[in-house]
């Protein structure tokens, strides 16, 4: 979270970290229960309705106590099917392109586009900011909508238990953890792991890096034959190893040639819920692990195969200092050009 919020400040509120999705609705839907179903859902997780302040440049969180929140609608049911795709794109495009003031904004936006009058059928945009959420979260934000939802509709009480803790819970249990010997232990390890390593991959790109990132990427997407993902399951329970780890080792060699460097160095996400009560918050508990791979250390594959194992159960073993503190523990020069660090992730 302080992570996003100084790169909040320094891009001064930027939608780089929007979390947006739309979601197609067949059939009735009853924009009234849904809204009370999400008010339900930000009266439950704090996270949601938590803003951003800061004193003398150090920030802090508070819970919004009152809330005055809507979804937003919009009746496109009297355009044509051609105009109605287009106009969903548009309202999509801008939902996740619409920057939330994290210091008093709630932290999620919902709009419904009804797109059809007869039959209640259109789409809902859910946005959200990374700082109080991440990928497991929006599992847990609309398997709960959905419960929520339905319950609603049948004119059935809530049926979601109660939850044990909150995400500021976590918050100042990860502040207490992270000092005296742990944290010492924690810097250790990530120094002595990453002292040295390139700043910047060697692979060849097509154009100049640009020095302001436009963010305007796109999508390859590819499926691996079944055979060949048989054949990397039955490798890795070989090497007793996790197919993740066989597919690491493959990328670091290719990574080694194209790039002419022994030294490769990608990024991984982890969920960051060690433990079983954090399992249905909503919250951002996400971290990412510098997995740093030296090609030359082993004269064959199955050499290579072990020192990647090590290399994963070693960071994941080390997967609670976070990323911007192992930034600053390494002293990287800060730039927008560049994710430091690494700037390829699996």
């Amino acid at each position: 979270q302080q992570r996003l919020w100084a790169i909040d400040k320094f891009e001064g509120g930027s939608a780089h970290y929007n979390m947006s999705f739309a979601l197609r609705v067949a059939g009735s839907f009853n924009v009234d229960k849904a809204e009370a179903a999400f008010i339900a859902l930000l009266e439950r997780h704090e996270i949601l309705r938590t803003v951003y302040g800061s004193e003398e440049g150090v920030a802090y969180q508070r819970v919004l106590a009152e809330l005055d929140w809507a979804i937003s609608r919009r009746d496109i049911s009297a355009l044509a099917n051609a105009a109605q795709e287009q106009a969903i794109q548009e309202a999509v495009d801008a939902e996740a392109a619409k920057a939330f003031d994290l210091s008093q904004d709630v932290m999620l936006r919902v709009s419904w586009l009804q797109c059809d009058a007869a039959n209640g059928a259109g789409v809902l945009l859910l946005t959200i900011h990374h700082i109080a959420s991440d990928g497991w979260s929006m599992n847990v934000l609309v398997n709960e909508f959905s419960t929520l939802y339905e319950s609603l509709v049948a004119g059935q009480q809530e049926s979601l238990p109660a939850l044990p803790c909150q995400y500021l819970d976590y918050s100042l249990w990860q502040r207490n953890k992270l000092q005296g010997e742990t944290l010492a232990s924690l810097k250790n390890y990530w120094k002595n792991q990453l002292l040295g390593a390139p700043a910047l991959h060697q692979l060849p790109l097509d154009f100049p890096r640009p020095a302001m990132p436009s963010h305007q990427g796109a999508v390859v997407s590819a499926t691996l034959p079944a055979e060949v993902v048989t054949q990397l399951k039955r490798l890795a329970k070989q090497h007793d190893m996790t197919p993740f780890m066989v597919i690491h080792t493959v990328l670091s060699v290719v990574l080694s040639r194209y790039g002419q460097s022994s030294d490769v160095v990608v990024g991984t996400p982890v969920a960051g819920r060690l433990h079983e009560s954090l399992e249905g918050l909503i919250g951002f508990f996400v971290n990412t692990l510098v997995l740093r791979v030296d090609c030359a250390q082993a004269d064959n594959i199955e050499g290579l195969l072990s020192h990647v194992k090590q290399v994963n159960l070693d960071a994941h073993a080390h997967q609670e200092l976070p990323f911007e503190e192992v930034v600053e523990l390494l002293n990287v020069p800060r730039t927008i050009a560049l994710t430091p660090l690494f700037q390829i992730m699996l």
